[in-house]
């Protein structure tokens, strides 16, 4: 494993926190955040007037869960102004072969730069 090649992708909220991660993780060389919701808050109050309760089997269980939020009020607190203005669709979930190729491409010629930097 050569310690210059390593990264890291983050899609959906993972597209949200991977930035954060690779700002403070020296080890990181390059990072990809693929598509995060751009409005959590408000994508996820759009799926709450449109499916209710139960969008999936204990959807909001699992929200609450992983936001550490003991209600739907403390989960809008937490997420009212989590939001990536200027940010993009979510994860392109409509053409994800297309994306993926487009992101890989730029993750091995990233690479192969940077150890082309190197060894200048």
């Amino acid at each position: 494993m050569d310690p210059e090649r390593i990264g890291i992708v983050g899609w959906s909220l993972g597209g949200y926190y991977a930035p954060r991660a690779l700002a403070f993780e020296k080890r990181l060389k390059l990072g990809v955040a693929w598509g995060a919701n751009h409005d959590w808050f408000e994508v996820q109050e759009g799926r709450r007037r449109r499916e209710g309760e139960n969008p999936v089997p204990h959807y909001w269980d699992h929200v609450f869960w992983v936001w550490g939020a003991s209600d739907m009020d403390d989960f809008i607190e937490k997420t009212r102004g989590m939001h990536l203005n200027g940010g993009t669709e979510h994860i392109s979930i409509d053409n994800m072969p297309y994306v993926a190729g487009i992101i890989a491409d730029w993750v091995a010629e990233t690479f192969d730069e940077l150890a082309a930097s190197r060894s200048a």
